[in-house]
Order: structure tokens, then C-alpha cells, then sequence
């Protein structure tokens, strides 16, 4: 028998609502939960500890990581405290940030020895600047005026001994460190070692030690160094010296120029017994070295280093830098030039004083390249007779 026919059941009014699909499901008993379900437990962790998390992972990130560490901090200082070099220096500057820091595997903490007393009031000592390493000698009292003594090619810190002594017996504070690349220092011929690289290390011995204001005095590639280093540091470099320094371009041919011409470079000792050759050459009347048999063998064994800073130093662009230089300098500046060089042409001493607003030239007769060994006495005296001549701040 045929069920009846089911009675159709009133419709909505168009302005009711129409039944959800759970109602509809409900009314005919069946279970039709198409959907899907429904988490309404509370997060496991809330925004706040998901960027706290962040925060600390990138903490530990670049606790390991002191490179990417050093770049942050470097941009922001530049951002605090902009270079005062031309654009083109500023971005080799900031680009030699990483030549302290970068590239390198993280190392155990150096353990600083002891400063070493050598005599004359004098101590050799470490510092140690994060990844930098620098070996310097120092003597007077925190307080004294403070002079900083920059060696040149192949040099060190221990040739300053005799005029650094003279320097702390005047009153002064003496600082002589060995150039990053040279001395005692690590050495590595991949390593830049231009005159902004060497400046931005030396501004983080300055700071170091509480050097500044300052007195810059720098022989050789040293008084290239210096002069970069009174015009970063501006006001805070009360004086400069320089002695016999590379970059000054004058019409006049030197020794050196002569034997460069031929490929031959005696700066770039191969043999310890060329370093006799090397001393004759710089200085008029060598004079007795008891440290000369290692000065020769150590000089020997770097002169893969000594031919990186001698490339950054002096080719190229960089061989006259000091012409430009000199002339936006307006520290008081004592040039010291020895008559007999065989290295920097002596009418030089006539030519810088034209090149700076404020600067005296003082010639040593019979005198060579390296007046510092060769005439330690009377280049102390001149020195400390200038440095008194400079006004206080």
C-alpha cells in the first residue's frame, strides 16, 4: 500500500531568516555537519613571547657573530659621527671597518702580559681591541702632554727608544707603537694595510689609551700616516711633525727613484745581509745596532708584508696623497728633513712649508732617511723644542 502523500508544511515569509544548516539538521534528527571543525583552544604562545623568542635568538645570533656584531655598531656611529674625509675616503673608511674584524675565526680572549720596563722610563706593552692586537712602547704620566711616534717602512717601534726617552725626560707622555703589519704585530701580506686602514686602527689605540689631544709625529710612511691622522682627528692633534715623509711630489729625482726605475727596491730586504745595504741606504753614518742581527733576519722574513704596505702605501694615486693633503691641514707642523737623504729629495724641506698654512722646515746636515737613529739626540731636541712651542689648549 502506498504511503499517503505528505502535507507540505507552511513557507517562510521572505522576510524571515532563513534555517542554518545545524537547525535543519536538528529538525530532521540527523547529524549534518558539513564544516570544518573548530579549534577554540588558546594559543600556545602568545604575539608578545613569539617576538621576545625573535629578540633573543637574534641576540645569540650575533653573540657568535662578531663581525655582522662590529657592522652594526660601525653603521651607527657613522650615522652619530661621519668621517671627516672627502667621499671617497669616507667609503674606503668605512670599508676598512671590516679589516679588523671580518673574515677572521673567532679566537680564544688574548691573555695581555705584563708591561715589560726597557729602560729610560719606558715599558713595552699590548693592547688589545677586540680582533686588533697592537704592541707599543710607553712611557711618562697620564696627564703630560701626549706624543704619538709613528715608525716607517721596515721600521719599529724600538727605533723611537733613544728619542722617546729624551721625549719623557722633557715632561712628555711617550706612545711609539709598532704599525699593524709591522714589529711585534701579526702580519698578514692579504691584509690592507692604505693609510685610511691604518688610521682607523690607530684611532682605536688613541681611544684605548685616552691619548687625545695629541702631538702626531711620524717618519717615513709614518708621517703619510700622521698627517691623515691630525686631519681625521682635527682639533684633538695639537701639532704634527713630520720626517722625511712619503707623498710630496717634487720636479727633483732621488736615489730611491732611480734604483725604482731599475726594479730594484731597497726597502724589500730579501737576505738579512741586505739589510746592511738597506741601513747604509737610509742613513748617512749608520750607527751601532745591538739588535741589527735580528732587525735583519725578522726583516727578511717579512718582506712579503713589507711589499703589501709598500703596494698600499705607495702606488698608484696614493704616491702623492700628502699634495693633497697638506694643504687642508692647519696644525702647527715642524718638518725635518736630512740633507743627505737618498729617499726624500731635500728641496722638499723648501716645498711643504708652501703647501701648509702654518709649518717650519728644519734641515739636518750629513744626515739621512732615518734622523731618529741616525741623530737621535739632536732630533729629540729639536722635537721637544717645538712641542714646547705649541700653545696650550
Amino acid at each position: 500500500m502506498p504511503p499517503p502523500p505528505r502535507t507540505p508544511g507552511p513557507r517562510p515569509s521572505p522576510s524571515s531568516p532563513r534555517p542554518c544548516a545545524a537547525e535543519r539538521a536538528a529538525e530532521s534528527g540527523r547529524a549534518s555537519y558539513t564544516g570544518a571543525p573548530v579549534d577554540r583552544r588558546e594559543p600556545v604562545m602568545s604575539v608578545e613571547a613569539r617576538i621576545i623568542l625573535i629578540v633573543v635568538l637574534i641576540a645569540v645570533f650575533l653573540f657568535y657573530r662578531k663581525d655582522l656584531r662590529q657592522k652594526i655598531v660601525a653603521w651607527f656611529k657613522n650615522l652619530v659621527n661621519p668621517s671627516p674625509y672627502t667621499e671617497e675616503m669616507r667609503r674606503r673608511d668605512t670599508a676598512s671597518q671590516e679589516v679588523i674584524v671580518a673574515d677572521r675565526p673567532l679566537k680564544k680572549k688574548t691573555r695581555v702580559p705584563p708591561p715589560k720596563p726597557i729602560g729610560g722610563g719606558l715599558e713595552q706593552r699590548l693592547a688589545v681591541i677586540g680582533e686588533l692586537e697592537l704592541w707599543y712602547v710607553a712611557g711618562g704620566d697620564q696627564g703630560r702632554p701626549s706624543v704619538l711616534l709613528l715608525h716607517g717602512l721596515t721600521g719599529d717601534k724600538e727605533q723611537w727608544i733613544p728619542v722617546a726617552t729624551a721625549l719623557v725626560a722633557e715632561g712628555f707622555r711617550v706612545v711609539a707603537p709598532d704599525l699593524p703589519g709591522c714589529g711585534q704585530n701579526a702580519k698578514d701580506p692579504q691584509e690592507s694595510y692604505d693609510v685610511t686602514s691604518q688610521v682607523k686602527r690607530l684611532r682605536a689605540l688613541i681611544q684605548r689609551l685616552s691619548l687625545a689631544p695629541l702631538h702626531a709625529v711620524g717618519v717615513d710612511v709614518g708621517g703619510t700616516i700622521a698627517a691623515a691622522l691630525a686631519y681625521a682627528l682635527k682639533e684633538k692633534a695639537r701639532s704634527l711633525t713630520l720626517i722625511e715623509p712619503f707623498g710630496v711630489r717634487v720636479p727633483y729625482e732621488t736615489e730611491l727613484d732611480k734604483l725604482l726605475a731599475q726594479g730594484r727596491n731597497p726597502f724589500l730586504v730579501a737576505t738579512p745581509a741586505a739589510y746592511d745595504n738597506l741601513l747604509s741606504f737610509v742613513c748617512s753614518t749608520p750607527s751601532a745596532d745591538p739588535r741589527q742581527g735580528e732587525r735583519a733576519r725578522r726583516t727578511a722574513e717579512d718582506r712579503a708584508v713589507n711589499l703589501k704596505i709598500w703596494q698600499d702605501m705607495r702606488e698608484g694615486e696614493r704616491a702623492n696623497l700628502l699634495d693633497l693633503l697638506l694643504p687642508e691641514l692647519n696644525h702647527k707642523t715642524l718638518y725635518l728633513q736630512g740633507a743627505s737623504s737618498n729617499v726624500v729629495h731635500p728641496k722638499t724641506a723648501d716645498l711643504v712649508p708652501t703647501l701648509m698654512r702654518n709649518a717650519t722646515s728644519v734641515v739636518l746636515e750629513g744626515c739621512g732617511h732615518w734622523p731618529m737613529v741616525e741623530r737621535p739626540e739632536e732630533t729629540a731636541e729639536h722635537l721637544a723644542a717645538f712641542l714646547r712651542s705649541v700653545p696650550a689648549e
